[in-house]
């Protein structure tokens, strides 16, 4: 049976446009764009992790300012100030030692994913609803419980199916369990870089390739990915 459709997004806090940091953007000149500019960053790197970059090929390429201000529709001035900005509060930073790719830290717990079979099980469910005589309005108060169950639906339906990329909290949490000394960041920043891919393959198990991580760990940041036995 092929796989459902998945469609990823963003969930904001209700208290988003208070924190500190956002509401300084907004007192700058421009200072909405660059709101506008950063939560369509967000959305562009919902399914990688907050990585700001793409994958041509075997090549990961990442986005300049340019770029940027082409798939944006910014202007590309204020994207450049937006960028200098952002690092400057912590809303990105740029991910290798090369500076070759930003992350957006905030994306990974901002993200969700529901698939198309079950928004087709919630447009039942409200079928059914006012099918039973409930009023459009009773629908519509059930709706967050509904987006509550599709949720669970999702996460079940693809519990055995899809990997799901850790954060850098699990991987650090795993990391002190172990006991070990790997960098959480450098093995997130590696692997989402690479499309959480292990050799041409897509990874399976993202705790073996911390222990594989582990056996195989030297001084120096690894250039090729040394884990293809990982699967």
């Amino acid at each position: 049976m092929a796989e459902s459709k998945k469609y990823w997004y963003i969930q904001l806090n209700v208290n988003f446009f208070e924190d500190e940091r956002i509401d300084w953007l907004c007192e700058q000149k421009n200072g909405y764009a660059y709101v506008v500019l950063y939560l369509k960053l967000c959305l562009k790197t919902a399914n990688n992790s907050g990585i700001l970059t793409r994958q041509i090929g075997d090549m990961i390429i990442p986005y300049n300012v340019d770029k940027i201000a082409e798939i944006t529709h910014i202007n590309v001035d204020i994207v450049r100030v937006a960028l200098e900005l952002y690092k400057k509060i912590g809303l990105v930073y740029e991910a290798d030692e090369n500076c070759n790719f930003m992350r957006l830290p905030e994306v990974p717990g901002m993200v969700g994913c529901v698939t198309q079979a079950a928004l087709d099980k919630r447009k039942q469910r409200e079928k059914k609803q006012i099918g039973d005589g409930q009023s459009p309005d009773n629908v519509q108060d059930n709706v967050q419980q509904e987006l509550r169950d599709n949720s669970l639906d999702t996460e079940k339906e693809t519990k055995h199916k899809r990997f799901t990329p850790p954060t850098v909290s699990e991987v650090s949490d795993y990391c002190k369990e172990r006991g070990s000394n790997i960098d959480p960041e450098q093995f997130v920043d590696f692997y989402a870089a690479k499309g959480w891919k292990v050799g041409n393959q897509p990874m399976k198990d993202w705790r073996a390739a911390v222990r594989t991580w582990e056996r195989r760990q030297s001084p120096a940041q690894p250039k090729e990915d040394p884990y293809a036995d990982v699967i």
